[in-house]
Order: C-alpha cells, then sequence, then structure tokens
C-alpha cells in the first residue's frame, strides 16, 4: 500500500509460539468478560456532569474522546465534526476547530475518533488506519502509527482498521489502542486486537486478540489499575486479558465513548456519546 512507506513501523513476526498465545489470550478474555461483574454494584453519583452541548452551544457534538493533561491538568474534549474544545470547569473553548487543523501532508482519513494526552502540548489523534500526534504549541499534525500489525506484510487492499480508542501509558512510554479489522466492502469484522505502540517512534511493539465483538469507545490508564478499556457501558482492565471491573450505567452512563483519568482530582472522565454528557465519577466509587 503507498501509505505504508509513510508511517512509522517495521515488521516484527510472530512464531506458532506466539500465535497459540494469542489464541489462548483471546479465549481467557472471554471468559473473563462472561465471568466479571456477576454481582451488581449499587446506583452510583457522579461528581459531576457536564452538559457539553450548552458548554459548546453545539446540538449536534459527535463526541469522541476526552483527555487530561496530566502535567497540567488541562482537559481536552474531542467533537469528531467539529474539533478539539478546552474545559475549564463547565465552560468549553475551541482551540483547534476542524477548520483549522494543521495538513499533516498525507491523507487523514475522517473521522477522527479518539483522543488522548502524551504531555508537553503534545495529542494522540487517532483516525480511520492511522495515529497522529497534534502539537499544540506548533499547531503541527504528524503521522505516527498506524493500526496494521508490522508482522503482517503486505497489508490486504481488501481490509481496514478503525480504533475508537486510545490512550498514553507515561510509565512505560507507550501509545495503546483498540484496532478492529473490517472488510472494506462487506464490513464484516474480521479481527479485534489491543496494540502497543512506542510512543517516542509508533513503532509497533505487541499485538494481542480480544473477541471480536468487543469495541472499546474509550480507553485510560489508571495508577495501581493499568489500562482501563470499555465496551458499551462496561468497564474492563486490560494485562493480557480482558477483566470485568464495572458497569457505568449506575452512574446514569448511557455509552461510553471516551475514558481519561484525572490525577489531579483522582476521578474517572467519561464521554457518553448519547447524552453529549462529560460524566466525571471519583476512582473511589468505581468498582476496583
Amino acid at each position: 500500500m503507498a501509505k505504508r512507506a509513510n508511517r512509522n513501523s517495521a515488521a516484527t513476526g510472530t512464531s506458532l509460539e506466539d500465535e497459540v498465545a494469542m489464541r489462548l489470550i483471546a479465549v481467557a478474555s472471554i471468559l473473563c468478560i462472561a465471568a466479571a461483574c456477576s454481582e451488581p454494584l449499587p446506583e452510583g453519583e457522579p461528581a459531576a456532569v457536564i452538559d457539553m452541548s450548552a458548554a459548546t452551544g453545539v446540538a449536534d457534538l459527535e463526541l469522541a474522546g476526552v483527555a487530561v493533561e496530566g502535567e497540567t491538568g488541562r482537559r481536552f474534549v474531542l467533537g469528531s465534526n467539529t474539533g478539539i474544545w478546552e474545559l475549564d470547569g463547565s465552560t468549553a473553548t475551541p482551540i483547534v476547530p476542524m477548520s483549522a487543523m494543521p495538513d499533516p501532508q498525507v491523507e487523514v482519513r475522517l473521522p477522527f475518533t479518539d483522543i488522548a494526552s502524551i504531555g508537553d502540548s503534545k495529542l494522540a489523534l487517532t483516525a480511520i488506519g492511522d495515529g497522529f500526534i497534534l502539537d499544540l504549541a506548533a499547531n503541527t499534525l504528524t503521522l505516527h502509527f498506524c493500526y496494521e500489525p508490522g508482522f503482517v506484510e503486505p497489508w490486504p487492499e481488501s481490509q481496514e482498521q478503525r480504533t475508537d480508542a486510545v490512550a498514553y501509558d507515561s510509565g512505560a512510554g507507550q501509545i495503546i489502542a483498540q484496532p478492529r479489522t473490517f472488510g472494506v466492502e462487506s464490513g464484516d469484522i474480521n479481527a479485534s486486537q489491543i496494540a502497543y505502540y512506542d510512543a517516542e517512534t509508533g513503532v509497533d511493539l505487541q499485538w494481542y486478540d480480544v473477541p471480536t465483538s468487543f469495541e472499546a469507545g474509550g480507553m485510560t490508564v489508571m495508577p495501581e489499575v493499568g489500562l482501563v478499556v470499555s465496551n458499551g457501558t462496561g468497564l474492563h482492565t486490560f494485562d493480557g486479558a480482558l477483566i470485568g471491573l464495572d458497569r457505568l450505567e449506575r452512574f446514569g452512563v448511557s455509552s461510553i465513548d471516551g475514558l481519561a483519568y484525572d490525577a489531579s482530582t483522582d476521578t474517572l472522565l467519561v464521554i457518553d456519546g448519547g447524552t453529549s454528557r462529560l460524566v466525571e465519577i471519583a476512582a473511589s466509587d468505581l468498582g476496583l
């Protein structure tokens, strides 16, 4: 594919033992999802709720993600049709409208699907097939990583990939995404995976199979918990296998379409795309 020359990745190869291990992990993930959260948790009260339509003055935001910059506590919200907003309390200010998005000099297959802060005024931003770095200070958008596994060469033209969730692990120096592979014409889901990338180079490091039905709307990294990924209204931890953590409908969330952890307030920020709200939940109230 022509765009592969633009991506920063490397073919890593994979052994039969690796493939068997990945399949076992996928089976374990299914069992963990089925077994988790069997005991219902009590109704919860969010720490805060922001009506993003009221905050922005835009009725149809198509909310897709939320991010928190760790060193400053700055909060960002992504509207796939409106661009990036910065939140100060319940006030939202457009800082990079879609009409002002920098030109990366490569094809961007819209929509933008999620956002994560990697610090120093830089945001990881995902689109169809590729991940980008948006540098707010320099006003640049740069192709940085690709969802196609480096060990699959050549990539079939009949398949496409999309992730609706991206996160940054500052301790490991890694960007994490959840690519789902689908047929371009049929739309059938052929694979669903969680992928890790080197944050500095964009090279893909590790891939894990998860059930094809698993579609993460958001993901984030929480201290002493690790990677937290959503599916519908459910939260799961992931460390090689998916383990159920909580269900956020008990906080009034109808759909998890973005996640971010705010260390300064020890809260989980949740984008509820179904109601155009940002729901903030105390970490201590989650079923950790």
